[in-house]
């Protein structure tokens, strides 16, 4: 019974590591029953699904897991492999991710950031606006993660001006140069001298620590070499016991002996305190919310904004080539009217759940908690000092960017993909990786520059330290696997085993399909559910005469709609981690936004897809796939009721609202 014991106990400590070594072999079945290839593409997709969900293995450990298994079981070399691993789209998303780096690196994130806050407003409710809005923004270029990393110490600091203070602890006879700062939110700590007989010695006062754990006052000592041992060590004694031990000792070495009680003494709390208490808790959930939901949500604005729509991009220029409607400004005209609008609902959602009379209170001022905000927003833009020279740079070179990404094929004109041999060549890679080149070049500091001292914005050497190499290893490799799949016949096999749709209205298809991928990626990632689906209802659309990219586009986008879970997205897992807030708030504030979001996502496709991409129409670009997927035969120039498809049925090629 003691062993048996002893072995349940050793369960939690070890199972990540017996799952990992066993996965493999229990997984072997799908190999071994039958050689073809499309089951060994299913074996490895199944296998590196596992290992992301339960993450058994650090992310670079189940890439080059991958990569060892992809030859090892027959499905392809590694020259092959590598083949397919480093594409136009990666070449996208390496430059996409150093460009990032440089907004970093100048600070220009925080500038952009604090200069919106005090432009919108610093009352409650707009400091959520302020939140929702500039992370949106940041993560149409960056990666979420990383703009919620870079906005949330904003938010802290913006909500420790919100919590009501508690009374000073220094009086009119304490010198200047000890005088007590008190910024508590949690019991004072007292440390009172008993010896009757020193009433008459110099009054010292509080030393604050670091961690702002506790407001330490120290009663009246007569040697100055006290105080100056205890400001000296402050910030390693904030708790009660070791500061405790730490004045004992230090009272005797200097010679006198001198008991020392500790006094933990609760502060007075008045109802109007307790309530300010808990009005400034619930922002601060709000704030921390606000800035991760914005992050998921801006990304779905810009083809670079998040891995799902350059997975989207690379499929479809990969299937059906860059002769389509789909670009980046095209596919911006359709996304980016659902973020501003999600970021909207959003806003109008955690104002009625966190401010409460926000409504009503919308013009009011709150002079202190309002000043004292914005006085922390000067602070913190006081202490960048003026725009620099790298900063300006930086903007200018992405405004550039930015520029030729939305002037490469704008289809009412001419753009400057005509300029090239082939349409091929001229794709958006090109453009960001050009802006990339400029930040290695271009000087950090003209001043500097011209007065002999070169440096760059960017230098390899942090650009190595800093990107994010799991994650690009791993959106390469999921990449690849899905191109396997589709080379080997597993995206025709699961597509065959989805019942008939042609006989469902494709805006029922479109909606269930969004709702599905949007709560299955509230457990498994949402990059991975569309690197799935997105395939496989391409090959559906075809085959029921649907627009592909009305399906494709619903999948990529509902598959970031994730609010519900912690693990659903790297921001909301911060957020959780950093205990402000539980599971159930969490799920509380994300039901709101996700029904939101797929309801906009729903009326964005219908209208501006249409306007935009024409998706309500059963495309030649499409049937040319089809034709060459199934062998019928397809001539160009008829009209879609008259090509020979059988599975295109005129009625289904365009659909009404």
């Amino acid at each position: 019974m003691a062993s048996l014991k002893k072995t349940f106990r050793l369960i939690p400590v070890y199972w990540r590591l017996v799952t990992a070594i066993l996965m493999p072999l229990l997984l072997s079945p799908i190999i071994l029953t039958t050689d073809s290839k499309s089951a060994k593409a299913g074996y490895l997709l199944t296998l590196l699904t596992v290992y992301m969900v339960l993450e058994l293995l650090p992310i670079a450990g189940v890439v080059l897991l991958t990569l060892f298994l992809v030859p090892t079981i027959g499905l392809a070399t590694t020259s092959e492999f590598a083949k397919y691993f480093m594409n136009d789209t990666m070449f996208l998303f390496l430059s996409v991710l150093i460009m990032a780096i440089s907004i970093e690196e100048v600070n220009l994130h925080n500038r952009l950031a604090l200069l919106a806050l005090r432009a919108i407003g610093v009352s409650p409710s707009r400091l959520i606006l302020g939140f929702l809005l500039i992370s949106g923004f940041l993560s149409m270029w960056m990666s979420n993660f990383a703009v919620t990393l870079m906005i949330l110490p904003i938010a802290v600091a913006v909500t420790e001006t919100l919590t009501p203070e508690d009374p000073p602890l220094s009086t009119p006879e304490d010198p200047p140069l000890l005088a007590s700062r008190s910024h508590s939110r949690r019991p004072s700590v007292t440390f009172q001298e008993y010896e009757e007989n020193r009433a008459a010695s110099r009054h010292g006062s509080a030393f604050l620590a670091k961690r702002r754990a506790s407001n330490v006052s120290i009663a009246p000592f007569t040697h100055e070499m006290l105080f100056a041992a205890i400001e000296e060590t402050s910030a390693e004694r904030a708790d009660a016991n070791e500061a405790t031990a730490f004045l004992d000792e230090s009272i005797k070495e200097l010679g006198h002996r001198s008991p020392i009680k500790v006094v933990v003494t609760e502060p007075e709390e008045t109802e109007e305190t307790r309530g300010k208490m808990e009005s400034a808790r619930e922002l601060t959930k709000a704030f921390q919310l606000s800035i991760a939901y914005g992050a998921n949500i801006g990304g779905m604005a810009t083809l670079i904004g998040t891995y799902n729509n350059m997975l989207l991009r690379m499929i479809v220029e990969g299937s059906y080539g860059t002769d389509t409607a789909f670009n980046f400004l095209s596919f911006s005209m359709v996304a980016a009217p659902i973020v501003f609008l999600a970021l909207f609902t959003t806003w109008l959602i955690f104002c009625v759940l966190y401010v409460p009379g926000w409504l009503k209170n919308w013009r009011k001022a709150r002079p202190d908690s309002d000043k004292a905000a914005l006085r922390t927003l000067n602070q913190k833009l006081h202490q960048l000092g003026p725009i620099k020279n790298g900063e300006i740079s930086v903007l200018i070179i992405f405004g550039c960017v930015i520029t030729l990404w939305l002037t490469r094929d704008p289809k009412v004109v001419p753009g400057w993909g005509a300029l090239f041999a082939a349409q091929e060549y001229a794709t958006d890679a090109l453009p960001v990786m050009l802006g990339t080149i400029c930040l290695f070049i271009v000087p950090a500091d003209f001043k500097a520059f011209f007065s002999g001292s070169y440096e760059p914005i960017l230098q390899w050497q942090r650009v190595v330290a800093r990107l994010p190499w799991d994650f690009f290893l791993f959106a390469g490799c999921l990449m690849t696997l899905m191109k396997l799949s589709e080379v080997y016949g597993l995206i025709d096999s699961l597509g065959a085993a989805v019942p008939d749709l042609s006989a469902i209205p494709p805006i029922v298809v479109m909606l269930l399909v969004s709702l599905f991928g949007s709560l299955i990626s509230e457990v498994m990632g949402g990059g991975l559910v569309a690197a799935i689906l997105l395939p496989i209802f391409a090959n559906i659309a075809e085959m029921t005469g649907v627009n592909p990219l009305y399906y494709m586009m619903a999948i990529a986008l509902s598959t970031q709609m994730v609010f519900l879970t912690p693990i659903s997205s790297f921001p909301t897992l911060i957020v959780y981690n950093s205990g402000t807030v539980t599971f159930g708030e969490i799920v509380k504030s994300g039901i709101g936004p996700k029904i939101a979001c797929l309801a906009i996502l729903l009326l964005s496709l219908e209208l501006l897809g249409w306007l935009v991409m024409d998706i309500k129409v059963f495309p030649d670009w499409a049937q040319q796939r089809l034709a060459l997927r199934t062998g019928a035969s397809w001539n160009s120039s008829a009209t879609l009721g008259t090509t020979e498809f059988p599975f295109a049925s005129s009625t289904n090629t365009s659909w009404i609202l």
